[in-house]
């Protein structure tokens, strides 16, 4: 970046006034996000060394509750001051002078924090009606540019020292670190919203498929509309190689920091990890090789993950001078390189976009997937999820390049993820098959190809047919059980709440709750208007989840939330916010995701007593 691009970064061209004016608006905006939380006392949901805890926001703020208010106070001042209108502009100076002297001289804080608590809406309300441009004109306002820059780096700088505070955790576990972190602390006021917006992002995308069903049906995909891909969106396979590596490598580093950062070796990370040591166990002492075969097809969990059982029991072999416990809390490190490899494969299928493909895969280190993966411990689940992804992916390539050995491998793929983990099977099978059908509805594939493709699903589908038969209570029986268990028909409003709550702030150490994530879904959804192979596709699984949201309990509406690639919607609203509003708001955004997840990762382990 040279000098004249950070001139224009900063307001080259633009008046002085105007620049300070929306610099000042920033400020007071972090600021103001504090105090709104702190005064409205909102419940929110820390998770603190493992536990998720409710409590309330109060008395929260970034230096005290009189000179936060003070802070907002003096920029809205200086924000008024630097107005044209002189009749909106003398009255509210000499408002916010005489109201701030009133509270220092009479030493009354509810002076101030009235005068602060109206600043941002009064700054608000002042500006639409000065407005001059349409709404549809203001993304090309400078102004916009300006403000979007300045709180951006206010944002960077926020997070930095967030995850500053997260990294000296890392570096020195044993030391007390402050609990100050700013950004979370933002991030637990939006977070609020998590459960709407959950709802609205899996509503959107359905609803957008019917809409688009209206008019002209576009069956190609245009490199995610073409509206922000350019001409360049392909990069060089070496560098490609060389990034997709590199990636993979940070996911492995990513999925240590529980490690590191715990106090007790002894302690297990994730949830199942005692669960898992038993599986192992009892393939460890299997007598012979069809006992082993007994244990892990037919007595081990009724056999709904005999191939994952087989293969974590096989690298153990490799390492078995390493306690099994620790181990177990070592797979992250296999799991999660695998994941990214699947995901950028199909985001690149689906995207024809490098950067798209690349970027989703960097998401996923810090996904949904890696990071409840951890903490819970779902090893067979996460370790399916590479075999979906990849199956699915296998199944574009067949209906775009066709060949034989796409099909083979394809319906390879879908056997291995049937004996890998049977209930992500179950939940995949669906998807694909309403996706196939779907596609021959709106004649967006050939139907002979797809044909062939359900017809690979048949072996899959035979294998648990026969496994049935011999196992007293098959895998798929017992996932209907499940899902009978925990459905409710006829559900209530408040009952549908308190699970969408449940399920987004609190099971699974609350991170569905992440509103960013999904903020970024939801901006995704609205800017894709036509049908194509990832609109239908996520159309797909977001009226799935939509069905589980609304007659499931919070325990299957999360288990069929971490099916659901968010990364690959995020990476796209992201390169989109970079496209319309710039890199600063990229960066930002991008920087919010990483922290706040290293952030999560640092407390999966219970306080030491």
């Amino acid at each position: 970046m040279n000098s004249d691009s950070i001139l224009f970064f900063l307001g080259k061209g633009i008046s002085k006034k105007i620049i300070i004016s929306y610099i000042s608006i920033s400020i007071l905006l972090f600021f103001y996000v504090l105090t709104i939380g702190s005064f409205l006392q909102i419940t929110i949901y820390p998770l603190i060394d493992r536990v998720v805890y409710t409590t309330t926001f109060v008395d929260i703020f970034f230096i005290n509750e009189y000179w936060d208010h003070l802070v907002i106070s003096i920029f809205a001042s200086v924000w008024f001051s630097l107005q044209r209108n002189k009749k909106v502009k003398i009255p509210l100076l000499f408002f916010y002078v005489v109201s701030i002297s009133c509270s220092f001289f009479l030493a009354n804080a509810y002076i101030l924090t009235f005068v602060a608590l109206s600043s941002l809406p009064l700054i608000t309300i002042i500006s639409l009606i000065d407005r001059k441009l349409p709404l549809r004109e203001i993304r090309s306002d400078p102004r916009l540019r300006i403000f979007l820059n300045y709180t951006s780096i206010l944002g960077c700088i926020i997070a930095v020292i967030s995850l500053g505070i997260s990294i000296s955790k890392i570096t020195n576990p044993v030391e007390d670190i402050p609990s100050i972190n700013y950004l979370y602390y933002i991030y637990l006021i939006i977070s609020v919203v998590s459960p709407a917006s959950l709802i609205l992002v899996c509503i959107n995308t359905p609803v957008n498929i019917i809409v688009s069903k209206t008019r002209k049906i576009n069956n190609n995909f245009h490199n995610i509309h073409n509206k922000y891909a350019h001409h360049n969106t392909l990069v060089s396979f070496k560098w490609r190689s060389i990034s997709l590596v590199a990636i993979m490598i940070l996911s492995i580093m990513v999925s240590l920091i529980p490690q590191i950062t715990s106090g007790n070796d002894l302690q297990p990370i994730s949830s199942d990890t005692v669960e898992y040591v038993k599986f192992v166990n009892a393939l460890n002492n299997a007598s012979s090789t069809s006992d082993l075969i007994q244990e892990a097809f037919v007595i081990q969990i009724n056999g709904d993950r005999p191939l994952a059982l087989i293969l974590f029991y096989l690298l153990y072999q490799i390492f078995e001078n390493v306690e099994l416990s620790q181990f177990i809390d070592y797979l992250p490190s296999l799991l999660s390189p695998l994941l990214v490899l699947s995901i950028y494969l199909l985001t690149r299928t689906l995207s024809k976009n490098d950067y798209v493909a690349l970027l989703t895969g960097f998401l996923t280190a810090f996904s949904f997937q890696t990071l409840i993966g951890i903490y819970a411990g779902l090893f067979a689940n996460w370790l399916s999820l590479s075999f979906a992804f990849l199956a699915i992916y296998l199944a574009l390539r067949f209906l775009e390049y066709k060949g034989l050995h796409n099909l083979i491998l394809f319906s390879f793929i879908f056997v291995l993820l049937l004996l890998t983990h049977t209930p992500t099977w179950t939940i995949f099978l669906v998807i694909v098959v309403i996706f196939f059908v779907m596609m021959i509805a709106l004649r967006m594939e050939n139907r002979k190809l797809i044909f062939f493709l359900i017809l690979a699903l048949i072996p899959s589908i035979s294998i648990e047919a026969i496994r049935t038969t011999f196992v007293e209570f098959a895998a798929v029986e017992e996932n209907i059980s499940f899902g009978n268990s925990r459905m409710n028909i006829l559900p209530s409003i408040d009952i549908i709440w308190t699970n969408l709550i449940d399920s987004n702030h609190i099971y699974f150490g609350g991170i569905f709750g992440n509103t960013i994530i999904l903020a970024l879904t939801l901006y995704w959804t609205f800017q894709s208007k036509s049908i194509n192979k990832l609109t239908m596709l996520f159309g797909v699984t977001f009226s799935l989840g939509l069905i589980f949201i609304i007659f499931g309990d919070e325990e299957i509406q999360s288990r069929i939330l971490y099916q659901i690639p968010f990364q690959i919607p995020v990476a796209i609203g992201l390169l989109k916010i970079k496209r319309k509003y710039g890199t600063p708001l990229f960066v930002m955004t991008t920087l919010w995701i990483l922290t706040i997840s290293i952030r999560n990762l640092t407390n999966f382990n219970f306080e030491e007593i």
